[in-house]
């Protein structure tokens, strides 16, 4: 992708000296196509049926949105114009699916009921759909800040439920040119005319998945005449494909190039949690563990995307019209969760509807302003590399089964005495700071309820000339230590706590002591890598270790590798612990400057935030503060 400030250098010298006139006709980023980091809206709910003004589509750029998105087809040129005033550019949403030609065309459901579209095997389906996509590749020529055409291939038929989504058909003609090809007998009734019990047939004799690969194939057949049609007017020219079904699966790649990757458009987290046919999207679903399964669900579709064998980019969905608090607030869900799908994912998009949502007090437009004003704020923050912005929000709906998290300690730079920081594991933000001792700096810290007392973690810290020296939370008292150099010379260089013990590691291994107010000696072992349980469907109990940008877990007992963590560059240390007040733990590292929580079983990067360059330790504890969250 390119880059959207080289982009701006010529336009900017253009209208200096120039005409502003017609600078203005030209989006900005007319060279870059939609990329990762998207942020699509869909402006159906604007006033004056989607015709926006030139205010709306400046709200639009000033909310930190990049691409406006059409849903209504009247005189796009104009949206095009607005759009580009304000350095938007602009995609399209529409139907897919086009009506049949005549009757004997239809496409035919499970249960033989008819939809009133066309075959979706059929020639005519993709001649008429590639028309299309060829005209707005025109178009975009003209107006070079139009991107891509979404096609929507929702079926909104009153017979959808006979179809499971984008999928087979069982018409008369799909169905004996299926049986033809494949040599197969089958009973006069199942090939005569209107027969309806099609799918049931193929289903009890397990033809099933052959005829839906054999339409697959139809379908991509058709697919690829398209893309080179589009290629001829516009390479660049993109295509977006919203909606689900098992003919799908050809037509994503068939659409691809490197020059214009495919725009996965994903549905799954339009509201608080998952769809379910059963029951919608949930609306009571507290904030904090809605926000974290949709961002890993969303993870895991944009690394899906990333590895695909053909160029394609996944954007999240979210909708601020799903059910929500009752004040019709849901937007605010929204706009975290869109947050989040830029921060651990590739980018998102936003449908809305027509209307404002139920309990809203005020007009449309009163709710519409409101959004955007909260997703100016958001979209600033990242841009601005603020990735605890969502987690700071307050909370609309709260989880009756919070957990208490554990606060993060800091180890700075030795030189400087080492000095201590504890972190809000929530906000990110700095509580306080201690230890710092320029005459023995700290070299190694860790937490752990090493005075069994029961009264929560201590902070234990090694210092360079081997005094081992135990704070309670905050730092400010010292409640307890003892000196290691009275059983070894080496200097201590790592320090861990497991099950109150204390292990002191050296360079030549480690020596193991069990605090009992002296530091009685135990003897010498192994260091232990970190350990802790990170998975509850598991439940079991893993070490994880240091292998260059990975954390490797292993299942403690068997030492069976259970997964490598991707964490990136510089990573210095680890913990396992509850940050996120979500019953369970996440894994932390250290790297970079920054304290990052993932999440074990998919890998997910859940929050991170910056604690400075020079720390060289972490670790993770249980202690009440002031003001935690």
């Amino acid at each position: 992708m390119c880059n959207r400030l080289s982009s701006l250098v010529p336009v900017v010298f253009f209208v200096v000296v120039t005409a502003v006139a017609v600078a203005l006709m030209t989006a900005p980023s007319s060279e870059c196509g939609i990329g990762p980091g998207a942020r699509i809206f869909i402006t159906k709910c604007y006033p004056a049926h989607g015709k926006l003004s030139q205010a709306d589509f400046y709200q639009l750029r000033d909310a930190g949105f990049t691409v406006a998105c059409n849903k209504w087809p009247e005189d796009l040129p104009t949206y095009f114009k607005r759009a580009a005033r304000a350095g938007l550019d602009v995609a399209t949403f529409s139907g897919a699916i086009v009506r049949p030609p005549d009757e004997g065309s239809q496409w035919i459901g499970r249960s033989g009921k008819p939809l009133n579209y066309a075959c979706p095997t059929s020639a005519y389906q993709w001649e008429q759909l590639g028309n299309r996509l060829v005209e707005q590749a025109q178009l975009s020529l003209e107006y070079p800040n139009f991107k891509c055409a979404i096609l929507d291939f929702e079926i909104y038929d009153q017979n959808k439920r006979d179809v499971a989504g984008f999928s087979e058909s069982y018409d008369d003609a799909t169905f004996n040119e299926f049986v033809a090809a494949h040599g197969l007998q089958v009973p006069a009734e199942v090939s005569a005319p209107g027969y309806n019990q099609r799918w049931k047939y193929l289903k009890d004799h397990g033809l099933l998945a052959r005829y839906t690969e054999y339409q697959q194939e139809l379908v991509r057949q058709q697919v690829l005449k398209i893309r080179p049609r589009i290629d001829e007017v516009n390479p660049r020219f993109q295509v977006g494909i919203y909606a689900w079904g098992s003919l799908l699966a050809p037509v994503f790649p068939a659409l691809a190039t490197e020059q214009a990757p495919v725009l996965a458009i994903q549905a799954h987290t339009y509201g608080r949690g998952p769809y379910t046919r059963e029951h919608g999207y949930p609306a009571d679903e507290p904030d904090r563990t809605g926000l974290k399964n949709n961002l890993i669900g969303n993870y895991l579709r944009a690394v899906a995307s990333r590895n695909a064998d053909y160029p394609r980019i996944s954007l999240a969905g979210h909708y601020p019209q799903a059910k929500g608090p009752a004040d019709g607030s849901q937007y605010k869900f929204t706009v975290r969760d869109s947050f989040n799908s830029v921060a651990a994912a590739d980018g998102y998009w936003i449908w809305t509807d027509w209307g404002k949502p139920g309990g809203f007090e005020g007009s449309k437009q009163d709710w519409i302003d409101a959004m955007m004003a909260y997703w100016t704020e958001a979209n600033a923050a990242l841009d601005e590399g603020d990735w605890t912005w969502a987690n700071r929000q307050p909370i609309q709906i709260p989880n009756p089964e919070a957990t208490e998290p554990a606060y993060i300690v800091t180890l700075g730079n030795v030189a400087a005495g080492g000095e201590m920081v504890i972190w809000d594991p929530i906000s990110g933000s700095e509580l306080g700071a201690f230890g710092a001792d320029a005459d023995a700096p700290n070299v190694a810290l860790a937490c752990g309820d090493v005075l069994d007392n029961h009264a929560g973690d201590e902070i234990v810290a090694v210092t360079a000339d081997g005094t081992v020296r135990f704070y309670r939370a905050g730092g400010q008292d010292i409640v307890g230590g003892f000196n290691t150099r009275e059983f070894a010379d080496e200097p201590a260089a790592r320090v861990a706590v497991v099950n109150g013990r204390i292990f002191i590691g050296v360079d030549e291994g480690a020596l193991a002591y069990e605090y009992d107010g002296t530091g009685k000696l135990v003897g010498e072992v192994e260091f232990p890598v970190v350990t802790g349980v990170l998975s509850s469907e598991e439940d079991k109990a893993v070490a994880v270790s240091i292998l260059g940008g990975e954390a490797r877990i292993c299942d403690l007992e068997s030492a069976e590798l259970l997964k490598s963590v991707k964490v990136g560059h510089g990573l210095r240390a680890l913990a396992i612990a509850d940050v996120d007040t979500i019953a369970g733990n996440e894994l932390i590292t250290l790297n970079a400057g920054m304290v990052r929580y993932w999440h074990y079983p998919s890998g997910a990067p859940l929050l991170r935030f910056p604690v400075g360059q020079d720390c060289v330790d972490m670790a993770a504890g249980y202690f009440g503060l002031p003001g935690q969250q």
